[in-house]
């Protein structure tokens, strides 16, 4: 049992279990509608590949409050890769330009960008919490009742 925050928006797969947890929000009547903040991706490929997901949806696809870096190795310096070389396909996806670009394989891309629609993450931490408990403790229902070591 364990909890990924970044599974919450991951295609359904056969005998797993899952949860939605809500996106936090201002309360209603606020003069902000969304909760927006800085945002950071540490992007970094094990085969070459034509997009990067981001964590966070973008809170705008305007390039100039987003920066895209690059470099070979962890002590290099990184060198911002131009808004001209990258773009938003999405609020959560980008990708280099031209179209079809590949990102390199074992490069260290960064990319700092301001993100909305922060999830409440903690909620998936009480859930994972409560079905262990739940398995360690209960018999009543629990399909690991008669393998439970205490």
């Amino acid at each position: 049992m364990g909890w990924d925050f970044g599974a919450n928006d991951s295609p359904p797969a056969a005998n797993l279990m899952k949860i939605n947890v809500p996106v936090a929000k201002y309360p209603a009547g606020s003069s902000t509608a969304d909760i927006t903040g800085p945002a950071y991706e540490y992007i970094v490929f094990d085969k070459a590949t034509a997009t990067a997901d981001l964590g966070y949806p973008a809170a705008t696809r305007d390039q100039s409050k987003a920066t895209l870096t690059v470099r070979a190795l962890l002590n290099d310096a990184p060198k911002a890769v131009d808004p001209s070389g990258w773009e938003y396909t999405s609020d959560k996806t980008i990708r280099l330009l031209p179209a079809g670009t590949q990102f390199k394989a074992a490069a260290i891309y960064e990319f700092a960008y301001t993100a909305k629609d922060p999830v409440v993450a903690a909620v998936g931490l009480a859930a994972t919490r409560d079905v262990i408990s739940y398995l360690r403790h209960e018999k009543a229902g629990n399909p690991l009742a008669g393998d439970v070591q205490h």
